[in-house]
């Protein structure tokens, strides 16, 4: 079975990362080790990390100066990024997974989930920063 795991940053890959990344690392080791495919899908890694996952990239509408400040108007009005909504539509279909798992996208957006119900890809979420929990979340 092959899963996309979608997280924003990723342990070892990106500089910044906190429990929701740590998570989405540690469950998709374990699954590795039980013969899963995960392909973890993220923004372009930051770092050169240790180990050798299979990591997929995908662009998003955030980069560079006005890229950033063109996203966080647009996120007020409409939260799914068409560059990251370009990039995965692309990524789903050469991949073909058997689910998407969700863990933290604010930067990736729902982009990604409208992308694999586009093509019928069921979804699932992990929700990790419930303001209960994480008030920064």
């Amino acid at each position: 079975m092959r899963i996309c795991f979608v997280s924003d940053n990723l342990v070892g890959y990106h500089k910044q990362w906190a429990g929701a990344e740590q998570a989405c690392y540690r469950l998709g080791k374990i699954l590795i080790k039980h013969n899963y495919e995960i392909v973890f899908v993220t923004k372009k890694p930051e770092l050169s990390p240790a180990d050798n996952l299979n990591i997929s990239w995908i662009k998003t509408l955030g980069q560079g100066f006005f890229g950033k400040i063109i996203k966080k108007i647009l996120v007020n009005f409409f939260p799914v990024d068409p560059v990251a909504k370009k990039y995965s539509l692309k990524l789903f279909k050469e991949l073909k997974p058997n689910l998407v798992h969700l863990h933290r996208f604010n930067e990736l957006s729902f982009s990604l989930a409208a992308s694999a119900k586009k093509l019928k890809i069921p979804v699932v979420f992990s929700l990790y920063d419930f303001i209960s929990i994480c008030p920064k979340g």
